[in-house]
């Protein structure tokens, strides 16, 4: 069975509200997604929407994987 975890990320723009977040990497050891519905995959390189100076992913770890998982944004 899947866990899905549900991971906000937060930021700070002194000139105004944060427009958007942009990940540099990936979880290794899972897969991020942008919807609770697990349709559409995180990529790097691309820039997503932030509300409220935050944005939430989706992590689904690896099956049988427990430990700790990282990505850069």
């Amino acid at each position: 069975e899947d866990t899905t975890i549900p991971i906000t990320i937060t930021g700070i723009d002194g000139d105004g509200p944060l427009q958007s977040f942009n990940l540099s990497s990936l979880p290794a050891n899972g897969v991020l997604y942008l919807d609770a519905g697990l349709t559409q995959l995180a990529l790097t390189g691309t820039n997503y929407v932030a509300t409220g100076d935050a944005r939430t992913f989706y992590f689904v770890p690896l099956a049988d994987w427990w430990g700790t998982a990282s990505f850069n944004y």
